[in-house]
C-alpha cells in the first residue's frame, strides 16, 4: 500500500462551502460545468480527500499488514 501524499483540503472545503451555501440554480450551473472525470474523481480517489485519521494504517497493531 502506499501512502497518501500530504494534501491540503482547504480547496475542499472551500468548494463543499461553496456547494452548500449556493442556491439550487448556482449548484447546477457549478456541477453542470464538471467534466465525468471530475464528477467521479473523488469517489476514485478518496486518499486525495481523505484527512490521515480516515486512511488505513499500513501495518495492524500486531504489527501483520493491514487488510481490513
Amino acid at each position: 500500500m502506499t501512502t497518501a501524499p500530504e494534501t491540503s483540503t482547504n480547496s475542499v472545503k472551500d468548494f463543499l462551502n461553496v456547494l452548500q451555501n449556493a442556491s439550487e440554480e448556482e449548484r447546477n450551473f457549478l456541477l453542470a460545468g464538471l467534466t465525468q472525470g471530475e464528477m467521479t474523481f473523488p469517489n476514485e480517489r478518496w486518499d486525495v480527500f481523505a484527512h490521515r485519521h480516515q486512511l488505513p494504517p499500513v501495518l495492524a497493531a500486531n504489527g501483520e499488514p493491514w487488510l481490513t
